[in-house]
């Protein structure tokens, strides 16, 4: 079968996923179990993609695909913790296995950059470097302003919920950050990298939902439940279709007679990937010690 044809019955199933979940009533085994099965063709594709195309750096691929395959169980996970253990509150089991994803984004991703970085010119690898920390020192700001300072000026909060409130849109700001740098190297015109960065803009939006969900300490409109589940679903489908490309081979460069990164090329990558990190601890610390409040 041809990769386009491969693209085509994808997108097709998942249309077919995201459809009928609509009509799936909340809260039982099939509306978790049919989210489940939506994700898991993903992360087959993905291998299968990455078999086909054979892209440097495969071994990230295949993280990716792993966590895309535990990120799929974390809904049926979630509700035998609630039916069978009791499980009702946040942090619980099943964030495990949502947050695979994103440290296994976060390894395959970094795996790429340090990749592209080593075949980069200084002057290039710079003002990459420069503009992507100032890209993510604006996210991190932002971020703060609009996810993190809420959560913890919300005294309906116990600390586990801000924890794994603050937890999730740090995590997105660091994958983010990751593709951010790919694309300053030369993506823009990648159809794979920019599948990448429209999944990680469904992410978020999918996590910044389920923050709201956590502090609001209840239910959801039932439209507003399906598109934070739509909007993983969505995400997942845009990841599993990147490996299928053939503009996949094209976002980790070969290394090939490349020298190793210098100590001042590993610095930039950190200011890269931990500036908005960063921005948010010092904003915590600042709210913390001088009741810094938000503008």
């Amino acid at each position: 079968m041809t990769s386009r044809r491969l693209l085509a019955v994808h997108f097709a199933a998942q249309l077919v996923f995201l459809g009928a979940l609509w009509f799936i009533p909340t809260g039982g085994w099939l509306h978790a179990i049919w989210q489940t099965l939506a994700g898991l063709p993903c992360a087959l594709f993905v291998v299968l993609g990455a078999r086909r195309h054979r892209p440097q750096a495969v071994v990230g691929w295949y993280l990716i695909a792993g966590g895309l395959f535990l990120s799929a169980c974390g809904t049926t996970v979630e509700l035998i913790g609630w039916r069978c253990c009791n499980a009702t509150t946040n942090p619980n089991v099943a964030d495990l296995f949502w947050l695979s994803l994103h440290v296994s984004l976060i390894a395959g991703l970094a795996l790429f950059v340090y990749r592209r970085a080593r075949v980069e010119e200084l002057g290039a690898g710079t003002i990459n470097t420069i503009a992507c920390a100032l890209l993510n020192l604006f996210v991190g700001v932002f971020a703060w302003q609009y996810i993190v300072w809420r959560a913890e000026n919300d005294t309906s909060l116990t600390l586990a919920n801000r924890f794994i409130v603050t937890l999730y849109p740090l995590a997105d700001l660091m994958v983010v950050a990751l593709v951010l740098r790919l694309l300053l190297g030369g993506g823009f015109r990648n159809v794979s990298l920019l599948l990448i960065a429209a999944a990680m803009g469904w992410f978020l939006a999918s996590d910044v939902g389920w923050s709201d969900y956590i502090r609001s300490h209840a239910f959801p409109h039932r439209w507003r439940e399906f598109f934070v589940e739509a909007s993983s679903i969505i995400a997942r489908a845009l990841l599993g279709a990147v490996t299928l490309l053939p503009s996949v081979g094209a976002i980790a460069p070969s290394t090939a007679g490349a020298p190793r990164l210098s100590p001042m090329g590993w610095v930039g990558l950190a200011a890269s990937v931990l500036t908005a990190p960063v921005v948010l601890g010092m904003q915590a610390l600042l709210d913390r010690f001088y009741s810094v409040s938000s503008l």
